[in-house]
């Protein structure tokens, strides 16, 4: 999303459940965008998908400069 008003958040979730047979650990994959308003940033758009049973490795830090 390429606007001062926009911003895309990719992100690893981490989610711990406390089961009978102990604590399970689960990764979610998702995606919110939000939009800048005269109220502040609010979420416009929030997706999420099962991921891996273990994390995932960092591939890389985000650049700081978009163009």
């Amino acid at each position: 999303v390429l606007s001062p008003t926009t911003a895309m958040h990719n992100v690893l979730e981490r989610v711990d459940i406390v089961t009978s047979e102990g604590t399970q650990t689960a990764w979610v994959i998702a995606t919110n965008v939000y939009l800048k308003t005269a109220q502040g940033w609010r979420l416009v758009a929030h997706h999420a998908s099962p991921g891996t049973a273990v994390e995932l490795p960092e591939v890389g830090d985000a650049p700081s400069v978009l163009h």
